[in-house]
């Protein structure tokens, strides 16, 4: 601290300069802040290898990139999707959060939807077929808007991916942009979709109102879009066809009913001669999928 009238350096707890005899009104902050400067003046180096430490041991936990085996995320795909909907912990605010956006390097674009805090996506084999690499998007729950991306490795089962149109993800790392700019903080507990336990016995029924949730390109396919309709028809091939809207870009994401119980993965579009019907994965197509994975 110094003194405002003859800039001598007050040294300790004093109320007058010995060098003018001016006043001295004591701040407890500028005390402090002269005091740690001092204290870092005369610690110079000790300060700049502490921090040296810290930021090595910041950049160790979370810049570590390291993708996971393949097989051990198919694994835990298939336990995953194969358990009941119900965990208990539902909520209609947290499942615009769970479904996300899907850029891939095969050119290719979709929806898909978090089943597991670690980051496992259940989308449409169609949306990641021949990728090596995608990034999945998160949108803010209110506003829809992109708000987090993350990298993610591409699950897909030989010949019955291809069969079922259903495929996996798996996140491994937050996404930096070529600005520096990184959208996300990874290893994190992400939002995935939960239904509530009203939903262990659940059977969709004709005429029933149901939510798709996804990227349609109709909106600009970069923002989280919901639509609402009924189950129109059951298919002869096992799908569900719905009157709510369904775009390319919705492939892989998520149809709910009004109780928030899941109904199924909305992947494709029916032509009409004068109305288009969307095209609805169900849960028991989603089972007899990972019967299938796991007999073989």
């Amino acid at each position: 601290m110094f003194c405002k009238n003859c800039g001598q350096q007050i040294v300790g707890a004093v109320s007058f300069c010995s060098n003018c005899g001016q006043e001295i009104k004591t701040n407890r902050l500028i005390m402090l802040r002269d005091r740690l400067f001092l204290f870092f003046k005369s610690n110079k180096k000790a300060v700049i290898i502490i921090s040296i430490v810290v930021a090595l041991f910041i950049l160790i936990i979370f810049t570590s990139e390291i993708p996971t085996d393949n097989n051990q995320n198919l694994n835990q795909f298939d336990n995953t999707v194969q358990q009941s909907s119900s965990q208990g912990n539902y909520s209609q605010d947290s499942v615009p959060s769970s479904v996300v956006n899907v850029f891939c390097d095969n050119d290719e674009g979709g929806s898909g939807t978090i089943r597991t805090k670690d980051g496992l996506i259940l989308t449409n084999n169609h949306v990641v077929a021949g990728s090596s690499f995608c990034l999945v998007a998160l949108a803010d729950k209110t506003t829809g808007q992109l708000m987090e991306i993350y990298k993610a490795e591409p699950i897909i089962v030989p010949s019955l991916s291809k069969e079922y149109d259903l495929a996996g993800l798996a996140v491994y790392n937050s996404f930096t942009d070529e600005n520096g700019k990184t959208w996300g903080v990874y290893p994190k507990v992400f939002p995935f979709f939960s239904a509530p336990s009203i939903c262990d016995n659940y059977s969709p029924s004709l005429g029933e109102g149901i939510t798709i949730y996804g990227y349609p390109v109709t909106s600009g396919g970069y923002n989280l879009t919901v639509t609402d309709g009924i189950i129109s028809s059951f298919a002869d091939d096992g799908t569900i066809l719905t009157s709510a809207k369904i775009d390319s870009g919705n492939s892989g994401g998520l149809a709910i009913n009004r109780n928030g119980c899941f109904v199924g993965i909305p992947s494709a579009v029916v032509n009409g001669n004068y109305q288009n019907l969307g095209v609805i994965i169900p849960q028991t197509l989603i089972d007899e999928f990972l019967s299938q994975v796991l007999s073989n």
